[in-house]
């Protein structure tokens, strides 16, 4: 009876201590098409909803594959809590792959008890995550708009950007944000094109971002002036 009763009692204790260490997370990733681009100092975002079904605790975010991960340090989530974190994620050294990456990290409490997931990225060189592009015009127009559009979602910061062809060369810098596109307005001496011929024409873009540099180019068009006339019916 002894016997029962103290394999009774062993049970009921490894149970509760299983219980109280165990790390009972609902994990859900709720952004998407993650993008990091090469030579641009900024890190990969993910957003993560975090939903603790378990005792109140503290984790901490951790990967052993060479990545800065923030928030450093523990976060506390309350039991039943549901937060919203923004995992930063950051190479710590050189880092050439383009392409998708599939890494894995750990969340881990502070009795050690941790839970091991997978998230991934997409790496690209600039000119690729880019897309520029121009208005046409005629022999009557006083000003171009040409644009630079961010085809990802990622922020590049401060963009500096050079436009150059046969009718203008100027320099601008704006802040290029996730699927934004940033529009300049060039003005037009019509000295410069008076004598050209209606066609496409070349133009070239210098971008450069922290330490990444994109050389692009497309074509605009130059339109001839519409010209109306009016016709008179004899009687």
């Amino acid at each position: 009876m002894k016997k029962i009763f103290l394999l009774t009692f062993l049970v009921m204790v490894f149970s509760t201590i299983s219980f109280a260490s165990a790390l009972d997370l609902n994990i859900e990733k709720i952004s998407g098409n993650e993008v990091m681009i090469a030579g641009v100092n900024q890190p990969v975002l993910f957003e993560l909803e975090i939903k603790n079904l378990g005792a109140d605790t503290n984790v901490e975010f951790y990967n052993l594959v060479g990545f800065r991960m923030l928030p450093s340090g523990f976060v506390s989530i309350k039991s039943q809590e549901t937060k919203i974190i923004t995992l930063q994620v950051s190479p710590l050294g050189d880092f050439d792959h383009i392409g998708f990456y599939t890494f894995t990290y750990f969340i881990r409490d502070e009795n050690d008890v941790e839970i091991e997931k997978e998230l991934t990225f997409k790496r690209l060189e600039m000119e690729d995550a880019l897309e520029i592009g121009a208005d046409e015009f005629n022999p009557e127009s006083s000003s171009i708009k040409v644009f630079v559009r961010n085809k990802e979602n990622f922020d590049f910061g401060t963009m500096n950007a050079k436009f150059s062809s046969l009718f203008f060369n100027v320099e601008d810098s704006f802040e290029l944000g996730p699927k934004e596109r940033r529009s300049v307005s060039v003005s037009l001496n019509k000295e410069d094109f008076n004598r050209l011929l209606a066609g496409f024409y070349t133009m070239d873009v210098d971008l450069k971002a922290d330490e990444a540099e994109a050389n692009l180019a497309t074509s605009i068009r130059f339109v001839e002036k519409a010209i109306c006339f009016t016709l008179k019916t004899p009687r």
